[in-house]
């Protein structure tokens, strides 16, 4: 009912005017997240088919499949004065990105779970030897290791009440500095990434949360920044991409001074009233993760040091009921899974699926039974021009276990990550024509 409401008082022409421009007006996550995943829904047909607003339909496989796989990449920029490419190192994978030099920095872990009991951290050995390799070449290669220290669980490295616990007096603080400088010295990386999800909000509840993280952050902060700057590294802090996680747990205003880059998780919608939509983020939705951020750092010079995120993950929703064109709610749709980038290039070149190209708001492809929910070359250059345009420091990529390494697509290696990191950069080969 009440997404209902919000479309009778704001009407709605077409999805790419849906929601409207807020550049000028306090924004607030809970309420452009019902407006945007309705408006997505209606034109998906996923809201009983009353649509509010329309795509344009094109129908049939891929355009203009043939493209130089064999082109190489032109390596035109320099790590250390240019755009950051921070990716996430999760699989082999990031060897093919390195042999590519399409990551500049790369996070690696945890390679440490925290022992409460005994205050300190103990190594995964299991991660450690998975990783160690992947990141020596890497570092050969010219790319900046990140240590990564922290998760959501205890089994995962420092978990969010770990995290508020040791920031919150001076001696323990001190003590996990000195912990976490000694991790990265002893390991060969080349800065550590702060994971805490998130300050004040464990676990994304803020009602459970110390209200006191949000200066003891800045405290934590301050004291990590100081030593690892004394040693020539780098300091990353994982950002909330909601406005009142950020509100709750960040005083960004002076967290800047205390932190090289910040980077957000701007990978995916999703609400707990549209838990069905939780799609790959469209460059419209990372714009307002960007306006929650520019709320709280009051200056557009400071954005300099923001990575937004983006992935290669496909999400593919299987109707439980056959349609021509998808009209069920969401108690009818099952997300099946999130995919490799090549599943939905086999699935739209071998089958008969309708595109819905949406280069703002998203692109889809359906069938009467399956839609898919994925990236392509034009909608990841709205989202490079945007960081760009506004100064961002870089990229944040997530999609290196599901992007295309054995170039199943004809698009080259790792197209997604590719054609990003050209983008930001400049140069490469143009695979424009194989992804749409």
């Amino acid at each position: 009912m009440t997404i209902f409401i919000f479309f009778i008082a704001i009407p709605l022409q077409v999805l790419s005017s849906c929601p409207p421009a807020r550049e000028q007006m306090k924004v607030s996550k809970g309420f452009f997240d019902r407006i945007l995943a309705g408006c997505i829904a209606d034109c998906l047909g996923l809201d009983g088919g009353k649509a509010a607003c329309t795509f344009n339909y094109s129908t049939g496989g891929f355009l203009n499949e043939v493209c130089p796989v064999n082109q190489s990449f032109a390596q035109t920029f320099e790590v250390s004065n240019q755009k950051i490419m921070f990716c996430n190192a999760s699989n082999e994978n990031i060897n093919t990105a390195s042999k590519y030099k399409l990551c500049t920095h790369a996070a690696f872990g945890p390679w440490f779970r925290f022992n409460s009991a005994k205050t300190d951290f103990e190594p995964m050995q299991n991660v450690i030897g998975q990783q160690i390799k992947w990141k020596e070449t890497a570092q050969q290669r010219g790319v900046k290791a990140i240590l990564t220290l922290g998760s959501t669980t205890p089994e995962g490295g420092l978990n969010p009440g770990n995290w508020s616990i040791l920031a919150a007096n001076p001696d323990s603080r001190k003590m996990l500095t000195r912990q976490l400088v000694k991790l990265m010295d002893e390991n060969k990386f080349d800065g550590i990434s702060v994971n805490w999800q998130y300050s004040g909000c464990p676990n994304k509840i803020c009602a459970a949360g110390n209200k006191k993280d949000k200066e003891n952050l800045v405290l934590l902060m301050k004291s990590l920044y100081a030593a690892v700057k004394e040693r020539g590294k780098l300091l990353f802090l994982l950002l909330p991409h909601w406005d009142v996680s950020l509100s709750t747990g960040y005083d960004l205003v002076n967290l800047w001074s205390q932190v090289d880059y910040f980077f957000l998780e701007t990978f995916h919608l999703n609400d707990e009233m549209n838990s069905y939509l939780d799609y790959t983020a469209s460059s419209l939705r990372v714009k307002y993760f960007m306006l929650f951020v520019q709320q709280y750092i009051k200056g557009p010079q400071q954005m300099r040091k923001v990575l937004a995120g983006f992935t290669s993950d496909v999400v593919l929703y299987k109707l439980t009921k056959p349609a021509l064109v998808p009209k069920l709610k969401d108690s009818s749709v099952d997300i099946s899974s999130q995919l490799h980038f090549k599943k939905v290039c086999r699935s739209v070149r071998g089958e008969n699926f309708t595109l819905l190209l949406d280069d703002t708001n998203g692109n889809f492809a359906h069938n009467t039974t399956h839609v898919y929910v994925y990236e392509d070359y034009n909608s990841l250059k709205i989202k490079v021009q945007f960081v760009k345009s506004t100064g961002m420091a870089g990229m944040y990529y997530d999609g290196i276990v599901v992007d295309d390494v054995s170039n199943d697509c004809g698009c080259g290696p790792m197209p997604i990550l590719r054609i990003a990191s050209e983008l930001l950069h400049g140069g490469g080969c143009d695979v424009k024509q194989c992804l749409n």
